[in-house]
């Protein structure tokens, strides 16, 4: 039997997640291996904690009584950068350089990300297209349909049953890959 642990390794920083007897949250530490610093955070709720480059993703759960996960995007000394709501149950969490997968059995999210720093004349290009077709997007994994044009996200459709589900997510930075049941 293996423990469950939720550790990443982003920027030269080990990020991982312990509970203590005395606090409901978890304990998060962001360990900087090159100067062997410390930084630590209690995290309510903790489901994962994934990472890639400089940037790590805590997922939790909104609050109890809300059906709701938070991604919330950090740096490599817990510093919360951004973050979205999403309706759906994260199971499966995946991210590249600039963005974050989430799946639950049924869908999967996507998000593109983005953290200040200088922009060069392709990227702000790049921006000013995504700003048009949207950051978030939401896919049932059965319907090839489900990239919403208009820009708005329909959470509902992550939730129509599927007769094969999502058993898990890995991208690069031009590939995503979605197992599902049946291989």
């Amino acid at each position: 039997i293996r423990p469950d642990y939720k550790w990443g390794y982003c920027s030269n920083t080990v990020v991982y997640a312990y509970t203590r007897p005395d606090r409901l949250e978890y304990c998060v530490v962001f360990w900087d291996t090159k100067n062997n610093e410390k930084y630590v955070k209690y995290v309510r709720s903790l489901i994962s904690i994934t990472t890639c480059g400089d940037f790590c993703i805590l997922a939790t759960k909104a609050d109890e009584s809300s059906p709701q996960y938070v991604l919330v995007l950090c740096n490599s000394i817990g510093t919360p950068l951004d973050s979205k709501y999403i309706d759906i149950d994260p199971l499966f969490i995946t991210m590249t350089k600039t963005h974050v997968i989430v799946a639950s059995k049924e869908a999967f999210y996507t998000w593109q990300y983005r953290v200040a720093k200088k922009l060069t004349a392709m990227e702000i290009n790049q921006v000013a297209r995504t700003r048009k077709e949207g950051r978030e997007r939401i896919y049932h994994v059965d319907d090839e349909s489900s990239v919403g044009g208009d820009g708005t996200l329909d959470f509902s459709k992550a939730f129509s049953t599927t007769k094969d589900a999502i058993c898990c997510i890995t991208a690069s930075d031009k590939i995503l890959i979605v197992g599902r049941e049946s291989g």
